[in-house]
């Protein structure tokens, strides 16, 4: 049976100029990664170190985490794959959300249930009709909370989430935690796209993992450090017991010795992270505005990504001017009428625009 790929970044079979469907960071990779990944690969003729220390090190030191509550992985995919398997049962998350969690909990043989967003009705799972979509993170925290009983063993919570860009408090997410925990359940926080946000600090989870055993915090080196091909993430975790059950879950040398020195020499680079989150700044203060006149609704969130309401048809037909944007039809409490772009270089961007109004048959 062929794998049905749903995600963005399919380049190889759509043959574009300009893809919109990933939402990693325009600037490309930090030129020290990516020199520091040349050196590895002259290295790669021995096995990589299967513990990974020295990135383990560089991320807790940047972090200001403990060194050994780090578990580093072939991407956060691979993570979230191997805590599928630790923690099989029912998880919950909130709808719409990233579809890999749900494939993963699937893949561990688990069952995914949902939170539905906020419509204007007052329904709690119908969000068809772009006028009654809405991404309330209070509503969409209280609704979480009413469908978190002792028959959930995990709770995925994306922060900003993708795709609708809604951003959670620490004291939002501490009530999931707390109910979680009485619950006997865990709470898997995904900070993927936290680090694009200024206010990183006063929103990532990981200054908890102490006090919280059933705390866990994934972050990749992918969308903020533009490493997708690369493929180098982390799960952070403060309950060893639990960190053993899912290292026992990967593949022995599961991080090459370019991706670690790559991810080594990008922790090291902090005028790259504050260029990215100006260059987000400023282009999402000129997409916005401009995409508002030519789709149906933007829902503009936080997070370098915009997911916006058009016709069902948007995606084939961007392609036909070369541009691959991501239909997010395959996303829980979405339909075919929902897209997400990426925001990306200011030149990418405007010739986004261009080509969007070309197929609008709007005059820019």
């Amino acid at each position: 049976m062929e794998y049905n790929y749903t995600h963005g970044g399919d380049v190889y079979r759509n043959p574009i100029e300009y893809d919109f469907s990933i939402n990693v960071n325009p600037l490309g990779m930090p030129l020290a990664s990516i020199q520091a990944a040349h050196e590895g690969v002259v290295l790669t003729g021995r096995y990589p170190d299967y513990k990974a220390e020295q990135l383990c090190h560089a991320i807790a030191k940047a972090q200001n985490i403990p060194a050994d509550r780090i578990i580093p992985g072939n991407g956060a995919a691979e993570l979230l794959y191997a805590l599928g398997q630790t923690i099989p049962g029912k998880a919950l998350a909130i709808a719409p959300t990233f579809t890999g969690y749900a494939e993963a909990v699937a893949a561990g043989g688990g069952e995914m249930s949902y939170a539905g967003c906020e419509d204007a009705d007052g329904g709690v799972d119908d969000m068809s009709g772009q006028d009654r979509l809405q991404f309330d993170s209070e509503t969409v925290i209280q609704r979480l909370l009413a469908k978190l009983d002792d028959s959930i063993r995990l709770v995925f919570l994306c922060n900003p989430n993708n795709p609708t860009g809604t951003l959670f408090t620490r004291e939002q997410i501490l009530r999931v935690l707390a109910k979680a925990e009485a619950m006997q359940a865990y709470v898997c926080v995904d900070e993927c796209f936290l680090p694009f946000l200024e206010e990183e600090a006063s929103y990532s989870m990981l200054p908890y993992l102490a006090k919280h055993p059933r705390l866990l915090v994934l972050r990749a080196f992918t969308k903020i450090y533009c490493m997708a091909g690369l493929r180098l993430g982390y799960l952070a975790c403060g309950d060893t017991e639990l960190q053993s059950r899912i290292r026992a879950k990967l593949q022995p040398w599961n991080t090459s010795i370019p991706a670690q020195m790559a991810g080594i020499a990008a922790l090291s680079d902090t005028e790259y992270l504050a260029k990215t989150r100006e260059n987000l700044q400023a282009e999402r203060a000129y997409l916005v505005p401009r995409l508002r006149e030519l789709v149906a609704e933007v829902y503009d969130g936080y997070g370098n990504f915009l997911l916006f309401h058009d016709e069902p048809d948007l995606k084939e037909r961007m392609l036909e001017v070369g541009v691959l944007i991501r239909a997010c039809g395959d996303f829980e409490g979405l339909d075919d009428t929902y897209f997400r772009i990426g925001i990306r270089s200011h030149s990418e961007n405007q010739e986004f625009i261009r080509r969007l109004a070309h197929v609008k048959n709007v005059v820019k």
